[in-house]
């Protein structure tokens, strides 16, 4: 903006370089650009940008001043309403340093009231600028109010501290590990990182995972090499995660499935070639070598009993053998029987079965004596049981009666009993011993002779009664003298 009377000025900025260590000089109402291009640093020098200057007798104030310098490092400085002075640090070296459009020129009156002036810049913009640790290069600008004739030239000097370099820390640079420059010629040795963290090129502890295809794992849990897991999934079937956590398969074997010709799968997606069978015999659907065979008969093999094989892989069963045979190892009905006698059996007369197919002739009876149907010779002598009152539960007592109703008297005489399930326990007046009938009751020598027609002798026993079953009470079954 112009105002009347208004005359050319000269405006100065006066740009101060110091030289410090790596810490930058900031001022809280500066504005940095956020993208840096930084190149590698030795030393840097802490930049002040005066934005008053005082013009024959005038003073003057730069705001919404933007200077962009170019070199060793690329910066943007950016001033702010009232603001009299900027802080920029950069490394030394050559730059072009731009005061950019967008700036307003006011004029500090008295009283400290600020009014809006018109100008340009009228000379060269950009200018060249060396921060060096040797001296001072300046930079100058001109300025010139719009509507003036005359051009008033603004000189920025810059400047550089040749003091002694404040070397800095670890901790000032955020740096938390390896080694970096102290911004003095030395380095600076800022730790080392707990595993499995690494130092990156910024000097931070960091940990990448790796991922299931960076550790070639197919399947299964493992490590991500920072702390974590990772899953990597499961196989596919018939495959199974092992412990590489790679999928894989076994296959079988012809021998492990039992397969004896013909293909069959190995349970990993692949076939197995079993062979061939021999001939006559073919495979098959079991992957088994079989014959087509006729089943041979119990009379094709001669068998008269048991269970034969049929010669096709089946059996035969070919029937049980008629006692007393039995069928042997050679499914032949045989007999292996020990004949009985006529002692054994307790006959005494008459003709009996052996027991093994045959036949016994055990003789006749003396007369008057007869063989009845027990194989007994009999007279008119009879042998009759009686209860005598003893009798419980388990047991009972019997009382036998032998009267001789024949002509003659006896010389001896015994009885066979058939007990019907019971067991002989104890006897009086007489021998006792087991025959096949039953119990047989020899007489003794004091009752042996029994008188003729109407003599009687007598003698008693003692059984016990079946464990199971309903007692049946005995019967004679044979009374057999000797005259």
């Amino acid at each position: 903006m112009l105002y009347p009377g208004q005359q050319s000025t000269m405006k100065q900025i006066r740009i101060l370089t110091m030289l410090v260590g790596i810490a930058a000089i900031a001022s809280c109402e500066a504005q940095t650009d956020p993208t840096v291009v930084s190149a590698v640093e030795t030393k840097t020098g802490g930049v002040r940008l005066p934005l008053v200057t005082v013009s024959n007798g005038r003073t003057f104030r730069l705001e919404n001043a933007e200077f962009n310098f170019v070199g060793p490092q690329t910066q943007i400085v950016r001033s702010s309403s009232y603001v009299n002075e900027l802080e920029v640090q950069l490394p030394i070296g050559n730059y072009q340093v731009e005061l950019r459009p967008g700036w307003q020129l006011l004029e500090v009156l008295s009283g400290g009231v600020e009014r809006a002036v018109t100008a340009i810049v009228s000379g060269p913009n950009p200018l060249p600028l060396t921060i060096t640790t040797a001296g001072t290069s300046d930079a100058l600008f001109q300025l010139q109010l719009v509507g003036t004739s005359s051009t008033g030239v603004g000189r920025i000097r810059f400047g550089v501290d040749t003091g002694a370099c404040v070397p800095t820390s670890c901790a000032a640079l955020g740096a938390v590990c390896g080694t970096t420059s102290d911004g003095c010629g030395s380095t600076l040795s800022c730790g080392n990182c707990v595993s499995p963290a690494t130092c990156n090129a910024s000097n931070q502890c960091s940990c990448t995972p790796k991922t299931c295809a960076s550790v070639g794992a197919q399947c299964g849990t493992v490590s991500d090499g920072c702390g974590g897991t990772l899953n990597c999934g499961n196989c596919v079937s018939p495959a199974t995660c092992n412990a590489s956590n790679q999928c894989s398969c076994t296959p079988k074997t012809c021998a492990t499935l039992g397969a004896q010709c013909g293909t069959v799968s190995d349970g990993c997606g692949g076939t197995l070639n079993c062979g061939n069978c021999v001939s006559p015999a073919t495979c098959n659907t079991s992957n088994q070598c079989a014959t087509t065979c006729a089943p041979k008969t119990c009379a094709t093999l001669g068998a008269q009993c048991g269970t034969v094989l049929d010669g096709c892989g089946g059996t035969l069963s070919c029937g049980n053998c008629t006692s007393p045979a039995t069928c042997n190892a050679s499914n032949q009905c045989a007999t292996t029987c020990a004949p009985k006698t006529c002692a054994t059996l307790g006959a005494q007369c008459g003709t009996v079965s052996d027991g093994c197919g045959g036949t016994l002739s055990c003789g006749n009876c003396t007369s008057p004596a007869t063989c009845n149907a027990s194989n007994q010779c009999t007279t008119s002598l009879t042998a009759t049981l009686k209860v005598n009152g003893q009798d419980w539960s388990t047991g009972f007592c019997r009382d036998v009666i032998v009267a001789n109703g024949a002509n003659s008297a006896t010389k001896s005489w015994y009885v066979v009993i058939s007990m019907k399930g019971s067991t002989l326990a104890s006897a009086w007046n007489t021998v006792s011993s087991t025959v096949a009938l039953g119990s047989r009751f020899d007489s003794t020598s004091s009752n042996a002779i029994i008188a003729a027609k109407t003599g009687t002798q007598a003698f008693g026993f003692c059984a016990n009664k079946p464990a199971t079953g309903a007692f049946v009470e005995p019967v004679v079954v044979s009374v057999t003298p000797t005259f």
